[in-house]
C-alpha cells in the first residue's frame, strides 16, 4: 500500500512544487541583492561575481535558479549570471567625456610630458669649497632652528 503507484506520483508532485517554491524563494532573493547592487561601487559586482565564480568551480552542476536577463536571454548558471554581470558592469562604467574633458585631458597630458623631462637645478652635486662650508657654519646660530638659517643664509 505504501509503494503504490498513486503514492508515488504524489511524491514526485510534492518534490517538484518544493523545488519550485526554493527555485522561486532563490530567484526572489536574488532579484531583491540585484536590486541592492550600488552602480556606482564596483567593488560590490566584484564581490558577486567572485562568490558565483567560486561556486562554480565548487559544486557539481547542481540546480540554479538565476534571475537575470540581459536582450532577452536568462541565465541558466552561476558563471552565466556572472558573466551578464560583468558585461553589464562594463557598461554600466564607461563614462562618456565631452569636448572639454577631452582637450584637458590633453592639456594635462602635456603637462605631465614636460614635467618629466624638467631638470631641476640640483645644489648636491656642485663641489662646495672648505671655505663656503667654514663661512656657512660660522653664520649659524645655535639658537635659532637649522632649517630657518640655512634658508636666510643661501640667499
Amino acid at each position: 500500500m505504501n509503494n503504490s503507484d498513486e503514492n508515488r506520483r504524489n511524491l514526485i508532485d510534492i518534490n517538484r512544487k518544493v523545488e519550485d517554491e526554493i527555485a522561486a524563494y532563490k530567484r526572489e532573493k536574488w532579484i531583491d541583492l540585484c536590486g541592492r547592487l550600488d552602480p556606482r561601487k564596483d567593488y560590490h559586482h566584484w564581490r558577486v561575481i567572485n562568490v558565483l565564480n567560486n561556486r562554480c568551480n565548487q559544486q557539481n552542476n547542481g540546480p540554479t535558479s538565476n534571475a537575470i536577463t540581459s536582450g532577452g536571454y536568462s541565465s541558466t548558471t552561476d558563471r552565466q549570471t556572472a558573466n551578464l554581470l560583468a558585461q553589464h558592469y562594463e557598461q554600466a562604467s564607461r563614462l562618456s567625456f565631452s569636448r572639454e574633458d577631452r582637450k584637458q585631458k590633453k592639456i594635462y597630458r602635456q603637462v605631465l610630458n614636460q614635467s618629466k623631462s624638467y631638470n631641476q637645478r640640483d645644489d648636491f652635486s656642485n663641489d662646495i669649497t672648505l671655505e663656503e662650508l667654514d663661512s656657512v657654519i660660522r653664520s649659524l646660530d645655535p639658537k635659532r632652528s637649522l632649517l630657518v638659517s640655512t634658508s636666510s643664509s643661501v640667499q
